[in-house]
């Protein structure tokens, strides 16, 4: 993601010396083995920074005339200093920033607006990369009050918007999301996909790393957004208890309370209603079938055993190639096929990667249910009450 959003922040050229500078630690990674409690990151960020930490502040002295690009250009071997600056008053600006100097040994101030229409930081050094700031994006100070998050919430979905309309070609928060959570699900679906995990991997997979890409690339469309946007504005819709909120119960006045710790709001409620999308679970789902299927042993949850590690059974169906379920006895159940959220031991459906003409797990599954079902069909008796 660093990667991502740093190339296309200052360009082709950055994004080269980046890969250059990051490749031997890549190698000695995946040679591994990690020592316990380092993550990758660790390993392969310092690089990605070096670049940066030059290119950056590089730019900003060729903006103040303090260095030529020629000069910047000789800082990093290979470096393209003058089509980087090229990018990056493109990016910040748009296309009809002022561009470079035609004579690149010539020290001169450029100048350039005070602010950026993409809402993008006008010193060539900030636009960092930063993971936890794009987990949280809408931080909590000490002492804030709800009105005071209101209006940062408010910010950010502004700040959001107009990055959605920059894109995910010039933005680079933008494209380091969409470059990543999103142009690679179907790897990481074939990585997972089958019991491809531990049994500790998937756990954490599952409760950690699908939430991200639900938060960062799955969410919801910009019109929706700015729907949200607007009752949140005008009073309809209230954000002001913030993150880490809990309900409390009222027992003498029979009401439930709204407690937001980071804004130390508390405000009583009249009804409360659980609107979570919750994760499937065969043996706990509302509707009766898929309890019924695993009670009468038609159906049985899938479960991975790993070696050392505990058991996970995250409530999908066991299924074979023909997504039939398979009973406890270890045989698949003939009359009956499962697709959707109950099958997803067997594949990670991620609804919002279907499109027309890409090959796409969902996909698949019905068009091997749809021949399974013509062939039985059509080896079915004819019978006058089919006629």
């Amino acid at each position: 993601m660093a990667y991502v959003h740093h190339r296309t922040l200052y360009g082709e050229s950055v994004g080269d010396l980046i890969l250059a500078r990051v490749r031997d630690d890549h190698e000695r990674f995946l040679a591994g083995p990690v020592r316990p409690g380092e993550a990758g990151v660790e390993q392969l960020l310092p690089g990605v920074h070096e670049v940066v930490e030059v290119v950056g502040p590089a730019l900003r002295a060729v903006l103040a005339g303090e260095m030529s690009v020629a000069k910047a250009g000789r800082l990093l071997p290979g470096w393209d200093a003058g089509a980087t600056l090229d990018r990056w008053l493109t990016v910040v600006f748009g296309p009809d920033a002022p561009r470079r100097l035609p004579d690149r040994e010539l020290r001169s101030p450029l100048p350039v607006p005070d602010r950026s229409p993409w809402r993008l930081d006008t010193d060539p050094a900030l636009n960092r990369f930063d993971w936890q700031e794009l987990l949280q994006p809408v931080r909590i100070g000490s002492g804030d009050t709800p009105d005071e998050f209101r209006r940062a919430y408010l910010d950010f979905l502004d700040r959001d918007l107009t990055w959605a309309r920059h894109g995910n070609l010039d933005n680079p928060y933008k494209a380091s999301v969409d470059g990543v959570w999103r142009d690679l699900r179907q790897v990481v679906s074939h990585a997972v996909d089958g019991g491809g995990l531990s049994a500790d991997s998937h756990r954490r997979f599952l409760d950690r790393h699908r939430r991200w890409q639900n938060k960062l690339a799955g969410g919801t469309a910009p019109v929706v957004m700015a729907k949200i946007r607007a009752l949140v504005e005008h009073g309809v819709l209230d954000v002001s208890a913030g993150p880490g909120a809990t309900v409390l119960l009222d027992e003498e006045g029979g009401r439930f309370v709204l407690h937001g710790p980071g804004t130390s709001l508390r405000a009583p409620l009249d009804a409360l209603l659980d609107a979570r999308v919750h994760p499937f679970d065969a043996a706990r789902d509302i509707r009766p079938l898929y309890r019924n299927l695993v009670d009468r042993d038609l159906a049985r949850l899938w479960r991975n055993t790993t070696p050392g590690q505990e058991d996970f059974t995250p409530g999908f169906l066991d299924l074979d190639d023909r997504s039939r379920p398979i009973g406890r006895d270890g045989r698949p159940v003939e009359p009956v096929t499962v697709l959707g959220p109950a099958a997803a031991a067997r594949a990670t459906y991620q609804f919002s990667a279907l499109r027309p003409h890409h090959n796409d797990v969902v996909m698949r599954d019905l068009v091997v249910w749809l021949d399974g079902f013509w062939a039985a069909y059509d080896a079915a008796p004819v019978t006058p009450a089919h006629r």
